[in-house]
């Protein structure tokens, strides 16, 4: 009995690996900010889910700067594209 508890539970964990690392893939994907001039006109609730957005400060220079959810940082016009969760 122990060892089919200990092979099911060993299946279990080997199905759910991939799943772990897709999700964890997803989270770390970059995701494009929508046309910045509609987002400009709506308020946005005030929900605090960090992202980590990347702004355009010139030509061809970028960096990143946390904000405190999706739509505040993509109202900025200089905000490319964001990541979930906080800048490291």
């Amino acid at each position: 009995m122990k060892y089919k508890v200990f092979l099911i539970s060993l299946l279990w964990g080997l199905m759910a690996a991939p799943l772990q690392a897709e999700t964890v893939k997803k989270l770390h994907a970059e995701i494009p900010c929508p046309n910045n001039e509609a987002i400009n006109a709506k308020v946005c609730e005030r929900e605090f889910r960090p992202v980590c957005a990347l702004i355009k400060t010139g030509r061809e220079r970028f960096r990143r700067l946390t904000y405190t959810s999706k739509c505040l940082a993509c109202s900025e016009n200089k905000v490319v594209s964001y990541t979930v969760g906080p800048c490291r």
